[in-house]
């Protein structure tokens, strides 16, 4: 009985295998078009074999309805001008359509709820699309490429647009974002250079990295009041962007965020902010003043920088950086940003238009670039409580003419005076066991180079003193 029951069992699953595999078996419809697998008693188209230009999708094939478009279905049909997709259709699977070149229209079924990833990658002909309210998902990669499409309407419904899914669409000038969004994946919208505006609805909670990076023709853009952080480069790129308000839901500020927006002239920063990233300003050389609110816990380096170049055309407008009262972590005076018990001198803004300054008793530490590009500056006094000269401290303070280090520096960076062109001559004390590499880089002008140290220290880079024609001496005593 056992033995027998074994056997019928076996038989049963033999069964149900072959009928499992007559229902996945490729079938080609009745006019040679379409080769489509039914389960469920439903229909995927799997691969169109014909040659028309116009394409009306049937609702059924052989009594099955048509639900699904197959992965790679029409993958490079470049035949096709103007599809229609029936409302019997629920989802269009990975790269459907892929590369139809002269693909102009398509006609998107009520029904379809799921556009899959890359679907309509590398369609460059198609100029617009109208999403039904059917639509919940725009996958990732899923209008790579389009780059003629013009206007997108997205549905009310559509709760996800992912990674890369306009990626590159350079001709688009309009899109409108459905109420039902709340995530916006990487680089959804990344380098469509001719967008001019683009509003996020209150539902949308995520903005990925690089959403919008390099939207060069993007002026304002609204962001919805449940965005909780701003990700990383997000709008690193936008050169035309003049302003933008940021909600009270925001607590984060990521790194390079708003990184090379130059025509930026304003930014409020709300008090829900708790940190601001790395180089998350690096470039808005349009900004004129900030104020960090008393929420701010941390600053990343080189927060409100001018670029790593050598551009000397390009001049900060930024004449000061304020702190809210009452911030435990960051102090201002007169403009001039240092963290709270003023030992570290954070960053000069380099619009100030004073031509003298002179930095504070209390400060040891001049961060890494804190006075880069202060084109306005003559002279500059360090005080002899100031240990260390981070890397490009003095970087292209280009009329900057004399500086004295004191004799309680141990420690200069990397490019410190590099670009210092109105430098002559300068002292290094024998307090300096560490000098970092191509300190006086395109100091141009420079001559004399006073060392108190009989020799080089071990401690300084051989590196030091490239591109710089100066004569060394060694030994020097002031005399």
């Amino acid at each position: 009985m056992k033995r027998f029951l074994n056997i019928l069992v076996i038989v049963c699953l033999i069964i149900a295998f072959t009928v499992s595999c007559e229902e996945f078996k490729s079938i080609i419809s009745p006019d040679g078009d379409y080769i489509y697998f039914v389960t469920n008693n439903k229909a995927t188209i799997n691969k169109y074999k014909g040659n028309d230009t116009l394409i009306d999708i049937p609702k059924t094939i052989n009594g099955f309805n048509v639900t699904s478009i197959g992965a790679f279905a029409f993958q490079g049909c470049t035949n096709i001008n103007s599809i229609t997709i029936p409302d019997s259709v629920t989802a269009i699977k990975t790269q459907a359509f892929y590369n139809c070149k002269n693909l102009t229209s398509i006609t998107i079924g009520n029904k379809v709820t799921y556009i899959g990833k890359r679907s309509f990658l590398g369609c460059e002909s198609l100029t617009s699309i109208i999403f039904p309210d059917s639509v919940t998902c725009i996958g990732n990669g899923a209008f790579d490429g389009c780059n003629n499409l013009k206007s997108v309407a997205i549905g009310n419904n559509v709760t996800f647009i992912g990674n890369d899914a306009f990626l590159r669409c350079n001709s688009l000038t309009s899109i409108k974002v459905g109420n039902s969004v709340t995530f916006i994946g990487d680089q959804a919208f990344y380098e469509c250079t001719s967008l001019t505006s683009i509003t996020i609805p209150n539902s949308v909670i995520s903005i990925g990295k690089r959403a919008f990076f390099g939207c060069n023709s993007l002026t304002s853009i609204s962001i919805g009041n449940n965005v909780t952080s701003i990700a990383d480069l997000s709008f690193d790129g936008c050169s035309s962007l003049t302003s933008i308000t940021i909600p009270n839901s925001v607590t984060s500020i990521g790194d390079l965020s708003f990184g090379r927006c130059s025509s930026l002239t304003s930014i409020i920063i709300p008090k829900s902010i708790t940190s601001i990233g790395f180089c998350s300003f690096l470039e808005c050389i349009s900004l004129t003043s900030i104020t960090i609110p008393n929420s701010v816990t941390s600053i990343g380096d080189y927060a409100f920088d001018i670029i790593e170049d050598y551009d000397f055309t390009r001049f900060s407008k930024l004449t000061s950086i304020d702190v809210e009262a009452g911030n435990t972590n960051y102090e201002s005076i007169n403009g001039v940003l240092f963290n709270k018990d003023k030992t570290r001198l954070i960053t000069y803004p380099a619009g100030n238009g004073n031509t003298s300054y002179t930095i504070p008793n209390s400060v040891n530490c001049i961060e890494s670039r804190a006075f880069t590009s202060c084109t306005n500056l003559t002279s500059i006094t360090i005080s002899d409580s100031v240990t260390l000269i981070g890397n490009y401290t003095f970087s292209k303070c280009g009329n900057l003419t004399n500086i004295t280090i004191p004799n309680s520096v141990t420690s200069i960076g990397n490019y410190a005076f590099s670009y210092c062109e109105n430098f002559t001559s300068i002292t290094i004390p024998d307090s300096v066991i560490y000098l970092g590499e191509r300190a006086f880089w395109g100091c141009t002008n420079l001559t004399n180079i006073y060392c108190e140290a009989a020799s080089k220290p071990d401690g300084w880079k051989d590196n030091w003193q490239d591109n710089c024609n100066a004569s060394v001496e060694w030994g020097f005593s002031g005399d």
